[in-house]
């Protein structure tokens, strides 16, 4: 699979914004350095689904490392709720 790369958005830590948020922003990222996503299309396919996997990853390490997620961004991922209550205990 091919991956398209965009940095994280600097507004809002990508941990602390929901899975939509996050796709919004790198989405809207993306479109300024000239990557034009047309609804249905293979490229589009292919970025939002990486885009989901990507804010997954994010999610995960900011748990992993201790850091707090928002409930809001934890109903994306229900199976990484019990890593998180891990780190409340």
């Amino acid at each position: 699979m091919e991956h398209l790369t965009v940095e994280a958005p600097k507004t809002k830590e990508p941990w602390k914004m929901t899975q939509s948020e996050f796709i919004e922003a790198q989405k809207e990222s993306s479109e300024r350095a000239g990557l034009k996503l047309d609804k249905g299309t293979e490229l589009t396919k292919k970025f939002l689904s990486y885009q989901q996997e990507y804010h997954k990853e994010w999610v995960l390490t900011a748990l992993k490392d201790g850091k707090f997620v928002p409930k809001r961004v934890l109903k994306d991922y229900p199976d990484l709720v019990e890593l998180s209550t891990e780190h409340l205990t």
